[in-house]
C-alpha cells in the first residue's frame, strides 16, 4: 500500500520535532529491513492466544501467505499450549495444538528450513496421532534432514518419532515419557552422533540400551533430572565415564525443590578430563544440608586435577520452600571444598538463589569469598525453567 504524498508530508511536518517518534519509526523501518529480517523471525514463538481471537499461528500463517520469503528466515520454531511456566493460567488455556486448522500448512512451510523444534503441549500424543495432518506434518519435521536439535516438555512422543532426524545432535526432554511401546523399534539407518541431550533419569537406561540408536561417546552436554524413586546411578555413571573425554558441561538435577529429602546417588568425575563447567541445583534446610553437603563435596573432589573447570554452577532452592526453620548449618568443609576447586584451576563459583527464602551467604564462605571468584546472584527461575531452558 502507497500512502498518498501529500499525507506523508503532512506526517513529516509533525515529526520533524518529536526526536523519540522519530527514532521509533526508524527503529520500525529497519525491522523491515532484510537483513533485520533475517535476526528478527530466526526464532519464532507461536503460544496460545485469549479466548475469542486468532491465534499466533493463524496470525502466523497469514503473514507467510502474504510474505513467503518469511520462512526462509524460520531457523527455531516453538509451539505451545500455553505461557511458559505459568501453572496458575493452565486451566484456562485452551490446547490449540490439535485444533488449529493452519498448523499442518504451516509446518509445511517452515519444515525445508528449520534447524530446531521445540514443542509444549499436555495434549497426549495419542491425540495427536489421531489428528492425521498434524501427525502427518510433525513427521514431516521430525525427518527433515536440516534439523538439528528437538525439545519436548509435557508431551510424549514415541522414541521412534524423535530420532527420525538423520542430523539430530541436540534433544531435551522435560517432563515427558518415551513410550515403552516404541523402545525397542528404532529407525534405519547409520545411529547418531548426539552432542547435547537432556533428559529424566529413567531414561539414562535407555540410551545405555543396545537399542538405543544415540552414540553419545561425543557428547558434549549432559542434563539429567534424577528421578525419586530411582536415581539410576549405574547408568548415569556409565554415561558420564563412556563420554568422560569429550564432556565439557554436566547439569545435575538430584530432586524437586518441593520434595522431602531423598537419598542423592553417588557419582564420580574422576575420568572427565575435559569437562569446563558444572552446574547442579540443591535443596537447602536445616535437615538438606548434611545431605547436600555429604553428597556434593565428594563429586567435587573427584574432579580430574587436570579438568579446565572455569565455572561450578550452585542452583539453590530457598530454605523456606524445603520447610526447616532453626539454626543455620556449618559449611564449613563446603567452603574448604570449592575454595580447592577454584584455587587449583582458577575457576568461578555462582551462586543462583531462587525463592525468597533464606541462602547461604558470603560470610558463610569466608575462605572461598577471599579468593574473589564467589558470585552470589538472585535469580527467578526454578525447577521447572531450568530444566526445560534450552541449551
Amino acid at each position: 500500500m502507497t500512502l498518498p504524498q501529500e499525507l506523508l508530508d503532512n506526517i513529516l511536518d509533525n515529526l520533524c520535532d518529536d526526536l523519540e517518534s522519530l527514532k521509533h519509526c526508524a527503529l520500525a523501518y529497519s525491522l523491515l529491513r532484510a537483513t533485520s529480517q533475517r535476526i528478527q523471525f530466526r526464532r519464532v514463538v507461536l503460544g496460545p492466544a485469549p479466548s475469542g481471537r486468532p491465534t499466533p499461528c493463524f496470525r502466523f500463517f497469514v503473514l507467510l501467505t502474504e510474505s513467503p520469503h518469511i520462512s526462509l528466515h524460520v531457523k527455531s520454531l516453538v509451539i505451545m499450549d500455553r505461557k511458559p511456566f505459568s501453572w496458575h493460567t493452565w486451566p484456562k488455556t485452551i490446547p490449540w495444538i490439535v485444533t488449529e486448522q493452519t498448523l499442518p500448512l504451516l509446518l509445511a512451510k517452515l519444515t525445508p528450513n528449520l534447524t530446531a523444534f521445540h514443542m509444549h503441549t499436555r495434549s497426549p500424543w495419542g491425540r495427536i496421532a489421531e489428528t492425521r495432518a498434524l501427525h502427518a506434518a510433525l513427521l514431516h519435521v521430525l525427518a527433515s534432514p536440516k534439523l538439528s536439535y528437538l525439545q519436548f516438555k509435557d508431551v510424549s512422543p514415541p522414541a521412534s518419532s524423535i530420532l527420525l532426524a538423520p542430523g539430530l545432535r541436540g534433544l531435551l526432554l522435560s517432563n515427558a515419557e518415551l513410550l515403552e511401546d516404541c523402545r525397542s523399534h528404532t529407525p534405519a539407518g547409520a545411529s547418531r552422533a548426539i552432542h547435547r541431550i537432556g533428559l529424566m533419569g529413567k531414561h539414562l537406561d535407555w540410551i545405555t540400551s543396545p537399542q538405543c540408536p544415540l552414540d553419545w561417546r561425543l557428547l558434549r552436554k549432559l542434563r539429567v533430572s534424577s528421578d525419586h524413586t530411582k536415581p539410576h546411578t549405574k547408568a548415569l555413571q556409565l554415561v558420564l565415564d563412556r563420554c568422560a573425554q569429550s564432556l565439557t558441561e554436566f547439569e545435575f538435577f538430584p530432586a524437586h525443590p518441593l520434595s522431602l529429602p531423598r537419598p542423592l546417588p553417588s557419582l564420580s568425575l574422576s575420568k572427565s578430563a575435559v569437562l569446563r563447567r558444572l552446574c547442579v541445583y540443591l535443596v537447602c534446610g536445616q535437615e538438606q544440608d548434611k545431605t547436600v553437603v555429604d553428597w556434593f563435596v565428594p563429586l567435587l573432589d573427584s574432579l580430574d586435577p587436570a579438568a579446565p573447570i572455569m565455572l561450578v554452577t550452585i542452583h539453590f532452592e530457598a530454605w523456606d520452600y524445603a520447610g526447616t526453620m532453626g539454626d543455620r548449618y556449618d559449611w564449613t568443609a563446603f567452603d574448604e571444598c570449592l575454595t580447592r576447586v577454584v584455587e587449583r584451576r582458577w575457576a568461578r563459583v555462582l551462586f543462583r538463589c531462587a525463592g525468597s527464602g533464606t541462602y547461604p551467604t558470603a560470610g558463610e564462605f569466608p575462605q572461598l569469598w577471599t579468593t574473589g571468584r564467589l558470585h552470589i546472584e538472585k535469580s527467578s527461575e526454578e525447577l521447572d525453567e531450568l530444566q526445560y531452558a534450552a541449551f
